[in-house]
């Protein structure tokens, strides 16, 4: 009975996140649901389109897996936390961004999975949120928007993962799909801000 109380305590306060991780263990678990919901560019570009959307939860390893939702579980939780507006919106159009950006930009990328790109872009949608409530910790947030940007860009240029831990494997970052989860970020979080 605990253990009910527990999960229902976890989706109230935290249900995007919480419904993030769920599914994405779920299609881990299960290689058919990964072929059906993978971005596939060949697919996408035959009229799959709900692959823009679900190729997102699609994890091609357990640390691949582990490391999104470390990243998604942590920054997710705070921004549901508080609560800080429009994060369903935020995840749901980073998606469609990231995942028009990869279509138009990157022709040679046939498949894609992962939360980092939506992950990234969550914590940018906190540090903005943070930097605009605090002058006091402003730099930290600032930083670490910073940090987070000479990641990506030492990603495009070296074509090489700071933060892999599928060394190894056949797994590669896509620095576009980070940044254009950061550009969703910066857009839901303007919009919002706006609306103040």
């Amino acid at each position: 009975m605990a253990e009910k109380k527990t999960a229902f305590l976890i989706l109230k306060t935290f249900p995007i996140t919480a419904y993030l991780v769920m599914v994405s263990v779920v299609i881990f678990a299960f290689s058919d649901l990964r072929t059906l919901l993978v971005y596939d560019r060949n697919a996408i570009l035959s009229g799959q389109l709900w692959r823009l959307a679900t190729g997102h939860l699609v994890h091609f390893s357990g640390s691949h897996l582990a490391l999104d939702l470390f990243c998604l579980g942590i920054s997710g939780g705070i921004i549901e936390s508080h609560p800080y507006p429009h994060f369903g919106v935020m995840c749901g159009f980073s998606a469609v961004i990231i995942s028009s950006a990869m279509l138009a930009f990157l022709p040679d990328l046939q498949f894609y999975g992962g939360l980092s790109g939506i992950g990234f872009g969550a914590i940018f949608y906190l540090c903005l949120f943070r930097a605009s409530e605090s002058s006091q910790q402003r730099w930290l947030y600032v930083t670490i928007m910073i940090i987070a940007l000479i990641k990506v860009c030492t990603e495009f240029t070296t074509g090489r993962a700071l933060f892999s831990l599928a060394e190894g494997t056949d797994i590669l970052s896509v620095p576009l799909a980070h940044c254009a989860g950061g550009l969703g970020a910066i857009f839901v979080f303007a919009v919002s801000w706006a609306k103040k």
